[in-house]
């Protein structure tokens, strides 16, 4: 998991090793998009850190799901966390990133879903219906 947390320039930690350093943290959670087609990007709410929230961001722990009969998620799925500054791709539910550390922790974020394939195709006979997802932003 290291050598693919390298290649594509991420830093991935396993969900028991979270941030020592954090002095405050905030989460935003909701039911992700529905996916109908491959080669199409699909993003949930952007969402504003809370009121009174200062410094900058220390680590965050993204979760998601998707609640399907097609399977457990889209063939070719990628997914990303973003900010008002860049979007970090995230490998696999439950990691911790630290790819935002230094960004303001006052932010807009979203997650953004894309599923990737030779030839645009309709999800058939069902979509892939988002199910939870969840990040948690902790800050200094």
């Amino acid at each position: 998991m290291a050598a693919l947390a390298i290649a594509l320039g991420t830093t991935v930690v396993d969900s028991a090793t979270a941030p020592a350093t954090a002095l405050g943290a905030f989460s935003h959670e909701g039911v992700g998009p529905t996916m109908y087609q491959t080669n199409r990007a699909y993003t949930t709410p952007q969402k504003a850190s809370p009121a009174g929230v200062t410094g900058t961001v220390d680590g965050i722990n993204v979760r998601y799901s998707f609640n399907t009969a097609n399977g457990a998620q889209p063939p070719g799925l990628t997914v990303s966390l973003c900010n008002l500054q860049r979007c970090v791709p995230i490998t696999r539910s439950g990691q911790w990133t630290y790819d935002f550390t230094g960004d303001p922790a006052n932010n807009t974020w979203w997650m953004t879903f894309y599923s990737s394939a030779s030839t645009t195709y309709v999800f058939k006979p069902n979509p892939y219906y988002g199910g939870n997802y969840a990040y948690q932003v902790n800050y200094n």
